[in-house]
């Protein structure tokens, strides 16, 4: 993609912020991996801090990620993604390996995660997909082993697997809360652990955790989950002020409402969408940018975060 002003060519995506003003964007024949021939495209749209790429391949109408070179901020970087079969965590993965990273996707579901791998595979990105149980600490270095075997570094790694059971305080039994603990909190612990020594030898990594809006308000159904996400919160304070020392970065993001398919086939999105200002629940890769803003080299300074995702309904 190369972006004009004025008249001048200006190659890349991390321009400063005087070019924070309206800018035209020229797609050129052959530059923009996408599925569909788009022919010269023009579109107009202001660029702020975060140059947001995927939204203006969004307006033209693309569905697969309008990138070049100049744009490829994860080059030569590797990545882990857990919880990548489906969803949120599919998005994340899709959308760093078209910007350069070499991608291994982790989830329980091999058989889900090695076909989202492939597909990925097939535009051309640079992606494996591997089963692994993320709670369980002996899958995890095992993963690990399997990593340095290959040569591989790692620089950037994303706790996204998660999952939940509904129930409220008199129904959830000791064992829906132990899973729930483990699949939400004790997986992003040990993960860390696992994979951190990666990055500390090499002084550099970035480590975003997902957690939740829940965290933050009552939960009725929820309260296992939710005290678990308000847990993941705390962990990512105190694992940044550990690994901070080390250039190792670690922060949070809490997402709202999702449209996956999971929570579109449950049926409760629609009944989120009055209470969020902007009335759209978030679609998977408008969480996906700002994790792969905290994941980015562009991320120098923001540590021990949460930032919240979620179309302002935390705020009404």
């Amino acid at each position: 993609m190369t972006i004009i002003r004025s008249g001048r060519t200006i190659h890349g995506a991390r321009l400063p912020f005087e070019y924070a003003s309206s800018l035209r964007l020229r797609r050129r024949p052959g530059q923009c991996r996408s599925v569909a021939s788009l022919g010269n495209v023009t579109i107009h749209c202001r660029f702020d801090a975060w140059v947001n790429l995927h939204q203006a391949r969004r307006q033209i109408g693309s569905q697969e990620e309008c990138l070049t070179e100049e744009t490829q901020e994860f080059a030569g970087q590797t990545a882990i993604v857990t919880g990548a079969a489906r969803g949120l965590g599919r998005a994340i993965a899709g959308l760093i390996a078209g910007r350069g990273a070499s991608v291994i996707m982790v989830d329980l579901d091999g058989p889900g995660v090695d076909a989202a791998a492939q597909a990925l595979s097939a535009k051309g990105l640079k992606a494996s997909g591997h089963k692994c149980d993320v709670a369980d600490e002996g899958e995890l270095i095992s993963l690990r082993k399997l990593i340095e075997g290959r040569g591989n570094r790692l620089d950037v790694l994303i706790n996204n697997a998660g999952g939940w059971r509904y129930g409220t305080t008199r129904d959830i039994t000791v064992a829906d809360w132990d899973w729930t603990f483990r699949v939400n909190l004790l997986s992003m612990f040990l993960a860390t652990r696992t994979f951190m020594d990666m990055m500390i030898a090499r002084k550099y990594g970035r480590i975003v955790n997902v957690a939740s809006t829940d965290a933050y308000r009552p939960k009725p159904k929820l309260p296992h989950y939710a005290a678990a996400k308000a847990g993941v919160i705390s962990l990512t304070k105190t694992l940044a002020d550990e690994l901070g020392p080390h250039q190792v970065l670690v922060n949070a993001v809490s997402p709202g409402a999702i449209a996956t398919e999971t929570a579109k086939s449950q049926g409760w999105i629609a009944e989120r969408i009055p209470f969020i200002p902007v009335r759209r629940a978030a679609e998977p890769e408008d969480i996906a940018e700002a994790i792969l803003f905290l994941a980015s080299p562009r991320n120098r300074y923001v540590v021990g975060e949460t930032i919240v995702v979620n179309g302002g309904s935390l705020m009404v």
